[in-house]
């Protein structure tokens, strides 16, 4: 069987990591699929990274009109296995992990390019549709809700990855198919050491690029503010870089603002990333899975937000109160902060966080039963 993950890419980090954490669910259950992934340069999904994880290369006809792209086949058709490229048609099952492609955020284009275009072709020669845990909505658009209504009654199932994404979803199409499942990355573990140190700072260029002219200044300030109270209190802070060039230089911008620079951490590696993450003492993340990732080691976290992703996950780990606006930073906001840093305090978040961690790994393992005994029947 061929089974094709969409909506992955190596650039962002979060992406990546959902990548591997999906090779090492379907490897460890279905040893003898293939497994393709379409390549992107601009993602840094290229033939050197799909060959790299023992993945086979999806052709790529995103540029060429129908015609074109059966004159391309035909030539292809006797090198095809020899390069061990995939076409279309020998496509058994779709994954699609976009993360949060689905919404007026992004409009119709990453719709039609996700998924939209092709699940009747998939499903007429009886194949399988799945949309693995995600962000979804809103739908005000009308074609935006006409194509997801298409899109949850060819589907063979959609986990939507908080409630706001459900209930957006249901209110389009009630069918069963539809369900709720957590982030699945937390089955994807890494060694960490037994003690943690260090304060991580993940920055996002979202806060600043979705803000109004009136706050962009606000969230460099925050984190201005933010490090030079960690420093005070001789805490080793540096920034943790989860995805690409835009979040580096937003450190460097917020680096020369300080009196006293911080280190700037980064690697191609989500693993490494992870893990990082997980040998910190405490994170504070504008970046979706650098906040899973936390959560999911127990590492105390707080969290801005551009997206009710943010708000709902922090809802489902009774962390309510670790979500900052950076527009509206308070002394208070700031005490909360370094008060987590008391080794009492520290202990009682981690404990609380280890529990729901190990129930969060529990529904993501009944997610993966459910999706394999669909593929399997």
């Amino acid at each position: 069987m061929m089974i094709e993950i969409r909506g992955v890419e190596c650039k962002n980090k979060g992406a990546y990591l959902m990548l591997l954490s999906i090779l090492d669910q379907v490897r460890k259950t279905r040893k003898d699929d293939k497994i393709t992934v379409k390549p992107h340069d601009d993602t840094e999904i290229n033939f050197d990274k799909l060959i790299q994880h023992g993945l086979f290369p999806k052709m790529n006809f995103n540029h060429f009109n129908k015609l074109r792209q059966e004159t391309i086949k035909r030539l292809f058709s006797g090198r095809r296995n020899v390069y061990g490229l995939v076409a279309d048609e020998e496509v058994d099952v779709i994954l699609d992990a976009s993360g949060f492609a689905y919404g007026d955020y992004w409009g119709m284009k990453k719709m039609r390019r996700r998924i939209l275009r092709d699940i009747d072709v998939v499903k007429n020669r009886g194949g399988k549709v799945i949309l693995l845990p995600q962000a979804f909505g809103p739908f005000n658009n009308k074609a935006l809700k006409r194509g997801m209504n298409k899109i949850i009654k060819n589907a063979d199932l959609i986990y939507a990855r908080d409630p706001v994404s459900y209930t957006y979803l249901r209110e389009i199409n009630d069918k069963e198919s539809v369900k709720l499942a957590p982030d699945f990355t937390s089955l994807m573990e890494v060694p960490l050491k037994s003690s943690k140190k260090g304060v991580a700072i993940i920055p996002n260029h979202k806060m600043i690029a979705n803000a109004s002219p009136d706050n962009v200044g606000n969230y460099l300030n925050f984190l201005t503010e933010l490090i030079q109270l960690l420093q005070n209190e001789q805490q080793d802070v540096f920034f943790l870089i989860h995805e690409g060039n835009d979040d580096y230089q937003l450190a460097e911008q917020v680096n020369s603002m300080l009196a006293k620079e911080v280190a700037i951490w980064k690697s191609d590696n989500p693993l490494a990333i992870k893990q990082r993450i997980g040998n910190s003492r405490l994170v504070i993340t504008s970046r979706y899975h650098g906040l899973m990732s936390a959560l999911f080691q127990s590492v105390p976290v707080f969290a801005t937000s551009w997206s009710h992703k943010y708000e709902m996950v922090l809802k489902e780990y009774e962390m309510d109160d670790h979500l900052i606006d950076p527009n509206d930073s308070s002394k208070m906001t700031y005490q909360k902060i370094i008060g987590t840093l008391n080794s009492i305090r520290h202990n009682e978040i981690s404990a609380h966080l280890n529990k729901k961690a190990e129930d969060h790994k529990l529904q993501s393992r009944k997610m993966w039963d459910e999706i394999f005994y669909c593929i399997a029947n």
